[in-house]
C-alpha cells in the first residue's frame, strides 16, 4: 500500500525555483523576515512566477507560516509550520508534494531565513522550557552532543562505519561548494580591472568583510578563473564554442561562456577517443 502511494507521488510536481536572500554573510541591517522576503521574491523570479502565485507557505523557527504570508501580501490555501530542527526544510519538501499532488495549493514555497551571525532578533533559550529543565543543565542541548547520540545509535543498530559517516561530510561540503550563484558573480569579478593576482587577493578580503562565505567561496573562484582564462582565448566576436572533456567540468565553461553571451555545445569525453580512432583509421 505505502508503494503504491509512492508510485503515485512520483513525478507529481517538481522544483522550479530555488534562490537565496538579495546578500549573504553579516547582515546587522536586515531582519530574519526581510530574508525569508528576499529569497521567496528571488525564488518566484527564478521559477518565472510571482509572489501573489504562492498559495502555500512551508516554514520552520521564529515566524509562522502565516505571519510570512501576511508579509508577502498574499492569502494561502495551506500552511505548514512543522519543526524537527534543522531538516524540518527537507521533511517539507515531502509535505509540499502531498499537498501539491492532492490539490491542496498550487505553488508551494518553502523558506528560511535565519540572522545566526547577526543576531538580529535572535533569543536564547528559556530556562523554562522542557530543554532548558532537563537537558541543557546537564551539557546536552547542542547540536554535537544531538548528532553525537543520534550517530552512536545508528552505528549501534545498523553497523554503520565511521568511514560510512565520514563520506557524508564530504558529499555535503562537496555540493555546498556548487553554488551557480557565486560562480556566475566571478565570473563577472573577472571582467572588471586589476587583473586575475588583485582578484585573488579580493576573494579574501570579501570572506573578512561577509560578503562572500566560505561556502560561496569555492565557486567564486572557479568562476573567478575560468572567466579569466576564457577572456584571453576568445575572440573579439566568437562563434559558437564546442567543449570536450569531462561533462562535469564543462557545465562550468558553459555556464561562463553564457554569463558572456556566447552559446556553445558540450561533447562527451568519448568524443575524444571517436576522433583519435578516425585519424587513426584515415592514416592507414
Amino acid at each position: 500500500m505505502a508503494q503504491d502511494t509512492m508510485r503515485e507521488l512520483s513525478n507529481s510536481c517538481c522544483i522550479v525555483g530555488a534562490a537565496e536572500s538579495d546578500e549573504m554573510g553579516v547582515l546587522p541591517h536586515k531582519s530574519q523576515m526581510a530574508l525569508h522576503l528576499e529569497s521567496i521574491s528571488n525564488a518566484c523570479a527564478d521559477a518565472g512566477l510571482k509572489v501573489s502565485d504562492v498559495d502555500g507557505i512551508f516554514t520552520a523557527g521564529a515566524h509562522s507560516p502565516a505571519l510570512i504570508a501576511e508579509a508577502l501580501g498574499v492569502t494561502p490555501r495551506y500552511v505548514d509550520g512543522t519543526s524537527v530542527g534543522g531538516c524540518s526544510f527537507i521533511i517539507m519538501v515531502e509535505h509540499a508534494i502531498a499537498a501539491l499532488h492532492h490539490h491542496l495549493c498550487d505553488v508551494a514555497v518553502i523558506t528560511h531565513g535565519e540572522s545566526g551571525r547577526s543576531q538580529v532578533g535572535v533569543t536564547r533559550v528559556r530556562d523554562t522550557s522542557i530543554a532548558g529543565c532537563y537537558e541543557i543543565p546537564y551539557g546536552f542541548g547542542a547540536p554535537p552532543t544531538w548528532f553525537g547520540l543520534i550517530t552512536t545509535r545508528h552505528m549501534h543498530e545498523y553497523g554503520t562505519t565511521l568511514e560510512q559517516l565520514a563520506e557524508i561530510a564530504v558529499s555535503a561540503r562537496y555540493n555546498a561548494a556548487l553554488n551557480p550563484e557565486a560562480f556566475v558573480r566571478g565570473v563577472a569579478a573577472s571582467a572588471g580591472d586589476g587583473g586575475l593576482t588583485n582578484h585573488l587577493f579580493g576573494v579574501r578580503t570579501q570572506g573578512l568583510f561577509g560578503t562572500l562565505s566560505a561556502a560561496q567561496a569555492p565557486s567564486y573562484l572557479s568562476g573567478l578563473l575560468i572567466g579569466h582564462e576564457l577572456h584571453g582565448l576568445l575572440p573579439a566576436r566568437p562563434m559558437a564554442v564546442h567543449l570536450i572533456g569531462e561533462v562535469a567540468l564543462l557545465r562550468r565553461y558553459q555556464r561562463a561562456l553564457a554569463a558572456s553571451n556566447v552559446t556553445s555545445c558540450v561533447h562527451g569525453e568519448t568524443l575524444v577517443t571517436r576522433g583519435l580512432f578516425r585519424l587513426a583509421a584515415s592514416i592507414r
